[in-house]
């Protein structure tokens, strides 16, 4: 029997289209993470100065955060590494042990306090003696900031918690996070993948 030639658009047509928008979401996402995070309200530093920067959402109840902690700071040591603080697991809990993180002006005691969240006494609030920490409006404009946050984890559909993404916008599967060598071949890789996606000039 004789098949009636298909009007459905070529499958590689298709990918191709998929591949550009993935890519321009990707440029976006990174725009964003990036412009936040220079802004200063809204996330911790954990190493800055470093050629390329990792993205990595976070929340003090996950346990899976816990376990990342040593591979964040290792990687700390070879990338800028910024948080973005969410509560998307710990709620409330998790709120109140971030923001008075986010009023803490000394960027080295808000990167300490955050590894405080994941010591043995996490369960403690972390210590911190710096005025703006115990100020009510700071810690108004932290919670909100947390808000934010959430609001941008939910709204770029992100799976869970730890969410590590690159400074292009690439996630970073959880796997390759302990070696800093595997991170660094992953962004070559990615890097490689955003140059044949690049829009051609008009």
């Amino acid at each position: 029997k004789r098949q009636e030639p298909s009007s459905a658009p070529a499958p590689t047509a298709v990918t191709e289209e998929q591949h550009v928008q993935a890519a321009e979401a990707r440029r976006n996402l990174a725009t964003v993470l990036k412009r936040n995070a220079d802004r200063g309200m809204f996330t911790i530093n954990l190493s800055t100065g470093h050629e390329r920067t990792l993205y990595a959402f976070l929340d003090p109840a996950c346990i899976n955060c816990r376990l990342l902690e040593p591979a964040l700071k290792q990687l700390a040591r070879e990338f800028s590494v910024v948080i973005y603080p969410v509560s998307v697991i710990g709620g409330e809990s998790s709120t109140k042990r971030t923001a008075p993180l986010l009023c803490e002006p000394d960027a080295q005691k808000r990167a300490t306090g955050w590894h405080q969240l994941y010591s043995a006494d996490s369960g403690m609030a972390p210590t911190g003696d710096a005025p703006a920490a115990q100020d009510g409006q700071c810690l108004t404009a932290a919670r909100a900031a947390i808000d934010v946050n959430n609001q941008a984890f939910r709204q770029f559909g992100f799976g869970g918690t730890p969410w590590v993404l690159s400074d292009t916008g690439w996630h970073l599967p959880s796997g390759i996070l302990k070696d800093a060598t595997s991170v660094r071949l992953f962004l070559k890789a990615t890097d490689t993948e955003e140059y044949h996606n690049e829009p051609a000039p008009r």
